[in-house]
């Protein structure tokens, strides 16, 4: 198993407490290899100091219920939930150099910075963009996610496959162009404005609709440490800090990973690999692999997009923003902040934690600018984890844009955590597929790129929920059950749609 994210740990817990009848044979030894120092992958939680009952939050933060099997897994792991409460009324925008309440963008009499149609007064954000959906795809509210493919494969929108558009276009050919302005800088995802197959794109946000997100208490990390911990007492092992080199053809059907582990060179031959990691990693490998003679995976491994996202925490003495903002919720804004979420307080009166910046596309690049310049930040006691360190210039930087966002002054943080997810071997913070990609016939292709010859490849960068944990875990799921004979486990509601 190479990656120690969720996908690799799921797949090698599965492997070992439900593979006596797979086709490794009873009781395979399992083993992940992890070319950093944790486990994790994108979910990684950070405890700020002087306040344990909080997370920094640097990836992954929530999930939805109707997200079947990553909400099954995380209460057969026995993992206690939160609500992660992100709507409210006192939610704020700062667009154009104007702050108001986002429930004010759906007034027709505000006047707004921007030059929308008659039409468009009145609308919000979420709104415009659903607009733009329906009216191009008026039955789309009606598509289960075992919909999805027939509809990708047979849908023309405009003249042209629905497949062949960006979510963009379909904007562009409904809403003015300061409405889709609005609709991508007021939502906080420039996303919205890259090469983003409108057909995946879609079916992803229609699944957000209803936003009753919730959280592991201790943070989203416990889910691939509480998988890591069952599968090492399973008699699996995990083995940090080693790269793969590699792949090569062995004897029979054997593969040979070459691994690095701090410059010691070793081979180890398997059975079956897994590879559970995103394009980027998969490209960094040895280019001269079998695993890139055929054309067609080297296609299909480049139909997917990274997109670069970071984040910023500051941890202050108290919650600043509940006067204005509340205790949950956030603020859109078109500064490079981009999103602005309130992680709670400690107890009564303690500090109060706040994702400073959550931002992809454009506006990450302006932030890794500032990620080499300047000393690490320190108000207070140090970081606990010296890989998520903020520069000092950085916070400076943050801190004032947030003043211009909420038009009072802010105070010092005491704490600042910053992860760029772009740096290597991760590429960006997820994917999406690109313009052209029929995501629904290269999915099940690219889990098993090498026909003969058991590689696979698992992971949400190559899933229809891009981005999330349940994307994935349908995706490790898939390779268990369709390729390795692995049986569905018993927690798993039958019926569970996994997706193509």
């Amino acid at each position: 198993m190479i990656g120690a994210g969720v996908s690799g740990l799921y797949a090698a817990w599965g492997l070992r407490t439900r593979g006596a009848s797979s086709a490794l044979g009873r009781e395979p030894t399992v083993e992940v290899f992890e070319q950093s120092g944790r486990l994790g992958g994108r979910l990684y939680s950070v405890v700020p100091p002087r306040a344990p009952h909080l997370r920094a939050e640097l990836g992954g933060m929530r999930y939805l219920p109707s997200q079947t099997i990553v909400s099954s897994l995380i209460d057969t792991l026995g993992l206690a939930t939160r609500p992660f409460p992100i709507t409210s009324e006192k939610n704020l925008v700062h667009l154009r150099g104007t702050t108001m309440r986002v429930s004010e963008l759906s007034d027709p009499g505000r006047s707004l910075p921007y030059q929308l149609r008659e039409g468009e007064r009145g609308a919000g954000p979420t709104e415009l963009i659903g607009r733009a959906i329906i009216e191009h795809i008026p039955d789309c509210l009606e598509f289960s996610r075992s919909d999805w493919p027939a509809v990708k494969a047979s849908r023309e929108v405009m003249g042209r496959p629905l497949t062949d558009l960006s979510l963009r276009s379909l904007l562009d050919d409904t809403l003015s162009p300061d409405a889709v302005q609005l609709a991508a800088m007021g939502e906080g995802y420039e996303t919205f404005l890259r090469d983003y197959n409108a057909a995946d794109a879609i079916q992803i946000l229609l699944s957000l609709v209803t936003q009753d997100y919730r959280t592991p208490v201790d943070g989203y990390q416990a889910l691939p440490l509480a998988l890591a911990e069952a599968f090492t007492k399973s008699g699996g092992t995990v083995t940090t800090g080693t790269r793969l080199i590699t792949l090569e053809r062995a004897s029979g059907r054997r593969t040979r990973c070459i691994l690095d582990t701090g410059g010691e060179i070793s081979a180890v031959d398997a059975q079956a690999v897994i590879l559970a990691i995103p394009r980027a990693a998969i490209e960094a490998l040895d280019q001269t692999s079998f695993l890139f003679d055929s054309r067609e995976t080297r296609a299909d491994i480049s139909a997917v997009a990274p997109v670069p996202a970071s984040k910023l925490f500051l941890a202050f003495d108290e919650p600043w923003w509940e006067e204005i903002a509340g205790d949950h919720g956030n603020l859109a804004t078109d500064l490079p902040l981009r999103q602005v979420v309130y992680f709670g307080h400690e107890g009564d009166g303690g500090p109060g934690l706040l994702l400073a910046s959550y931002n992809n596309s454009f506006s990450t690049w302006y932030w890794e600018a500032e990620a080499d310049r300047g000393g690490p930040y320190f108000a207070g006691p140090a970081a606990p984890d010296s890989e998520a360190l903020a520069p000092i210039e950085m916070v400076a930087d943050a801190r004032n844009k947030l003043q211009q966002a909420y038009g009072r002054p802010v105070p010092e943080p005491y704490w600042a955590a910053f992860r760029d997810w772009n740096r290597p071997p991760y590429g960006g913070g997820w994917s999406q597929w690109r313009v052209g990609a029929r995501s629904y016939e290269i999915m099940p292709r690219i889990r098993a790129p090498l026909p003969g010859r058991r590689v696979y490849i698992c992971g949400d960068t190559w899933s229809d929920m891009q981005g999330w944990v349940d994307g994935a875990l349908s995706t490790a799921e898939r390779v268990l059950q369709d390729h390795l004979g692995v049986p569905a486990p018993e927690w798993l509601p039958t019926g569970t749609q996994l997706g193509p």
